[in-house]
C-alpha cells in the first residue's frame, strides 16, 4: 500500500481518536513526505530500519540537524509507524530499531534575586490602565516566582484551589495529571490577599486570575502581554519558566531540603530538582570560603 493512500486513515486517528493537534499531523506528514523524497519510497512496506536510520543520518549530516531536530523526526515516524502496526500494514515498528541521539541536559535558566526585586517593583509601578491590574499582575509574577507554578497551573486555579489563611495552594491536574499541594511563604500570601480584596467576593468556582472586564481565565496570550511589559519596563528579559526555575534556584539558597523542592514543584523524579542544583552555586561558594575543614 502508498504511503500517501494511508493519509486520510492516519488523519481521523491521530486527531479524532488521538486527540492530537492538527500541528503534530501537519509535522509527521512533513517529515514522512521529506523521507519518501529523499529516499524514492513510495510503498509502506518498503520502509525499514537500516533505510530510515540511513535517512536520518544523512539529514543529520546534510542539513545540520542538532539532535533534538532528529529526534522530533524520530518521534513522528512513531507516530506514524505506531498507527501502522495496529492496522496490520507492518509486522514490526521498523523506527524502534533506530537509536536515537541522546540530548544534552540544559542548564535551566534562572533570575537573580536583585532581578526578582526589579521586575516585581516594575510591576508595582507600571502604569496600568486599570486598577486591578497592578495587584493583579503582582500577584501572576509571585506566584510563579514564590510558590513556582507551572504556567498553565496558574491559569487552571480557581478561586477555592487557594486558601489565604492556611497558605496552601491545590493544583489540580498538574504536569503528568497529578494533584498536589503547595505550601507558600507569608510573601506570596500577602500579595494574593490584596488581589483577593480588590477583586471583591466572587464565586468560588470562578477562575483566580482573570480578565478586570470578566471573570473568565487569563490566557497564555494575556500572560505573555503582561511579561512583555514588565520587561520593557524593568529591562530584564524573563518568562514564566524563568520564574519557575528562580523558584527552585531560591529554595536551594534558602536551604530548603531538595525532597521538599520536588514534591512542591511536583516533580517526577528527584533527577530534575537536581538540575537546579548547577544554578545555585552562590551560597555554595559563601559555605566553602567559610568553611574550616581542618
Amino acid at each position: 500500500m502508498k504511503i500517501t493512500d494511508t493519509f486520510g486513515g492516519f488523519k481521523s486517528h491521530f486527531l479524532i481518536a488521538r486527540g492530537n493537534k492538527i500541528k503534530t499531523y501537519k509535522a509527521v506528514i512533513a517529515t514522512l513526505t521529506m523521507f519518501m523524497t529523499a529516499s524514492k519510497v513510495e510503498d509502506i512496506s518498503d520502509c525499514t530500519a537500516s533505510l530510515l536510520e540511513d535517512y536520518l543520518t544523512r539529514q543529520m549530516g546534510e542539513r545540520a540537524w542538532s539532535p533534538k531536530t532528529y529526534r522530533n523526526h524520530w518521534q513522528n515516524f512513531k507516530f506514524y509507524f505506531d498507527w501502522a502496526l495496529k492496522k496490520g500494514y507492518l509486522p514490526s515498528n521498523p523506527i524502534l530499531q533506530v537509536a536515537k541521539p541522546k540530548l544534552p541536559k540544559p542548564v535551566p535558566r534562572a533570575i537573580s534575586r536583585e532581578e526578582v526585586k526589579t521586575i516585581l517593583h516594575a510591576a508595582e509601578w507600571l502604569n496600568w490602565r486599570y486598577a486591578l491590574e497592578r495587584p493583579r499582575n503582582v500577584a501572576l509574577l509571585s506566584i510563579m516566582i514564590l510558590a513556582g507554578l507551572r504556567l498553565q497551573e496558574v491559569l487552571n486555579l480557581r478561586l477555592e484551589d487557594v486558601n489565604l489563611h492556611t497558605g496552601e495552594i491545590t493544583v489540580l491536574q498538574g504536569k503528568g495529571n497529578k494533584d498536589r499541594v503547595v505550601h507558600t511563604p507569608q510573601q506570596l500570601i500577602l500579595r494574593l490577599k490584596e488581589y483577593a480584596q480588590h477583586r471583591g467576593g466572587k464565586p468560588r468556582h470562578l477562575p483566580f486570575f482573570a480578565s478586570v472586564k470578566s471573570d473568565k481565565a487569563l490566557t497564555v496570550k494575556n500572560v505573555q502581554d503582561i511579561v512583555r511589559k514588565i520587561q520593557i519596563a524593568s529591562g530584564i528579559y524573563f518568562t514564566p519558566h524563568m520564574l519557575r526555575h528562580t523558584y527552585a534556584k531560591l529554595c536551594l539558597e534558602a536551604e530548603i531540603n531538595l525532597f521538599c523542592i520536588k514534591e512542591e514543584m511536583g516533580h517526577e523524579s528527584i533527577k530534575t530538582t537536581q538540575r537546579y542544583l548547577s544554578i545555585s552555586t552562590q551560597k555554595m561558594q559563601q559555605t566553602m570560603k567559610n568553611a574550616q575543614l581542618i
